[in-house]
This record gives C-alpha cells, structure tokens and sequence, in this order.
C-alpha cells in the first residue's frame, strides 16, 4: 500500500489482460462468425438500397459500378450517370454500389444479390481486390449509426452530414466536403499521416481475393463482362506510394485479366484539383472522372453493334 491507496493483486491485471485479448481475438474474427455476418449482410441490403437491383427493366442495358467510398466520390448517382449516355442507342440502367471502406464480408451479400439478376456489365473497383482490409474491424460498421447518433446530439450538424454521407450514399443525396474541409485534409501534416499509414497496407492473399472471385466467376458465365476500375490518387499520394505496392497491384491485376478474362480500365491521372484528399474526389473530379467512365463505357457497348455490321458487309 502506497500513499493510502491498494494496488489491485497480480491476478486482477492478469484477468483483464486475458478479458482484452480475448475480445481482440473476437473483433479480428467476427465477420467470420455466421450470426454476426447475417447482421452485416441484412445491414447491406439496407443501407445499399439493394431492392433497386430488382426493377431493371428487362429491354435495358444494365451496367453496376461496385466499390468503396472512392466510387462514391468518383462516379454519379444512378440515372444521373445514365444520362451521359442518353445518345446509346439501348436505353441503359446504371446502378452505384458502395460503402465505406468496404471488404469482403461487406460486399459478399451483395455480390449474391447481383448474381440473382445478372447485368450486362460489372465495373468493380480494382482495390478492393488488391489489398488486404482485414486490419478493419467490420464492428465498426454494426455500431456506426448509433456513433453518429450519439455524436449529433453534440454537434448536430457534423452528425447529420456524416451519417447521410456515410450510410444513405446509395440513395442519391450526394454531398461533397467543402472547400477549406478538403484543404485541411491536404495539409502537410494530413500528408505525413497518409504517407505513414500507406506504408503499412499489405496486398490481398490469394484467399482473400477468392471471396471475390467466385461469385465474379459466376457473373462472368452467366454472360456479366467484369470490369475492374482503377480509380487514381491524387498526384501527391501517388508520389508516396510504395513502389512494392505498385509492383504488386501490376502483378495481381496481369493476373485477373489474363488468368481471369477480366478487362482493366484506367484512367489518366487528374490534376491535384480534382481530388479532396489522398483518393477521395472533388466535385469537380467526379465530373471529370464520370465523363471519362461514360465514354470508355459508350465505346465499349458499340464494339458489338460494330463487329455485327463488319460480319454483315463480309
């Protein structure tokens, strides 16, 4: 006893050393765990507005984008999109799929929701193949909405943006960081952060890409063209990005479009202006990036029309 205070007996620190692994061990394994899965899987199908999946019109073209919030901020909103390419001669359905920092055990159900009404083409952002997320705790996302809550009733405001941004962005209320949010999310010090986080990401295992892939099989022989979108980072994070990364995104994504037939589209990289931070959009590069989608998707539907007319004049 020191100064009138006990200090707690050896077994005290022992217990709860062994009650915060255990829970450790418990959080590192819970989409693993099938009562909690089937909790995210009916939180997907809630909060990405999956029963749009089901009112496609059967004489459209039916194109998905699937990703993380970096196609959130990239590509626009459903009939908003397809409206870039009102000039097809088939009318065209375009569905936005994602959520944030999305995983496997995220996009599985999904992915099964797809496969039910199968779509013409599958644009499925490329990092969600590349690199391992399992570092992320998925119980994070089962108690989001009540964090928001309990942070609106502080600041209102931010708790309200917050949650529309992070858990109704598949209903079309889009909505951008301001100005100066995007700037001090720039800032040196945000960059020195980004560049220390980034040189801890690993890339996918084998078995953590398979999650994937076999529901991507599937779509694939029911007649789904898989494409993986590369989405860019903004000029200065991709002046920090390992090379070991960009060596082994290179060898995986050779990989699934040689091994696996699927296409891989690319864009250039934008201008620092386009971006809000390290791989998020601005407004202004949604727009660029939609329009540049739009046009690599157009060219793409009239390859067939085209070949069909060359096999006619032949």
């Amino acid at each position: 006893m020191t100064g009138g205070q006990h200090v707690p007996p050896l077994r005290v620190w022992v217990y709860t050393a062994l009650l915060l692994t255990a829970l450790l061990i418990f959080l590192g394994c819970e989409d693993r765990i099938p009562a909690l899965r089937r909790i995210g899987e009916s939180r997907a199908v809630q909060y990405m507005n999956l029963q749009r999946l089901d009112r496609n019109a059967a004489a459209k073209l039916k194109v998905i984008a699937l990703g993380s919030s970096k196609v959130f901020y990239a590509v626009d909103y459903d009939d908003i999109f397809a409206r870039r390419l009102a000039t097809e001669a088939r009318p065209v359905v375009f569905r936005r799929l994602t959520w944030s920092e999305a995983k496997p055990a995220d996009m599985e159900s999904v992915l099964q929701r797809i496969v039910r009404h199968p779509p013409d083409w599958l644009l499925v952002e490329s990092d969600l193949l590349l690199f391992d997320h399992s570092a992320r705790f998925p119980i994070r996302d089962h108690l989001r909405p009540l964090e928001v809550h309990l942070n609106s009733l502080f600041t209102p405001t931010a708790g309200e943006e917050e949650l529309r941004s992070n858990l109704a962005q598949n209903d079309g209320r889009d909505s951008f960081p301001t100005e100066q949010e995007c700037l001090a999310r720039q800032s040196p010090d945000m960059r020195l952060v980004y560049a220390m986080h980034v040189a801890t990401w690993k890339t996918s295992t084998a078995a953590q890409r398979e999650r994937y892939l076999k529901w991507l099989r599937v779509l694939r022989a029911q007649g789904t063209k898989i494409v993986l979108l590369g989405i860019p980072r903004a000029p200065w994070a991709q002046a920090v990005f390992p090379a070991r990364l960009t060596a082994d995104n290179r060898a995986v994504l050779h990989s699934l479009v040689n091994e696996e037939g699927f296409e891989l589209w690319q864009s250039q990289p934008m201008m620092a202006e386009a971006f809000c931070d390290e791989g998020h959009m601005s407004a202004l590069g949604r727009a660029q990036f939609s329009d540049w989608l739009a046009q690599r998707l157009a060219s793409s539907l009239q390859r067939p029309m085209l070949e069909l007319v060359e096999q006619h004049v032949r």
